[in-house]
């Protein structure tokens, strides 16, 4: 008797990911992941840099740099049955930029 195998989904979900870089140090970078196709993954992020953020383990975190930059970000999405799959990218950092304001004296008549 011969035993046929059936095989499991075809598919395998791919992430992207998309970020409002560059921003200047201290401002949040928000990022956004999309699996294709849709389905329920787990995702887990990686910043590359000193900071802090929320959301490393949804598609949406916020994530701010502590230093000036660029800094490469890797985002894993992994289904429940195990595939998966990464996306990277860099984001930059851009220092502070300071404005000197020197004050403005008028005489009047």
């Amino acid at each position: 008797m011969d035993m046929m195998l059936k095989r499991g989904p075809t598919w395998l979900p791919t992430v992207t990911f998309e970020s409002d870089s560059p921003v200047e140090l201290g401002r949040p970078i928000h990022f956004v992941a999309t699996v294709v196709p849709t389905v329920p993954v787990t995702y887990y992020w990686q910043f590359g840099g000193p900071g802090y953020g929320t959301g490393e383990y949804t598609a949406t975190p916020v994530y701010t740099y502590t230093e000036a930059g660029t800094y490469t970000v890797t985002v894993g999405a992994k289904h429940a049955c195990g595939a998966g799959d990464t996306d990277v990218k860099s984001v930059t950092v851009l220092p502070l930029k300071w404005y000197v304001y020197l004050p403005l004296v008028v005489k009047t008549p």
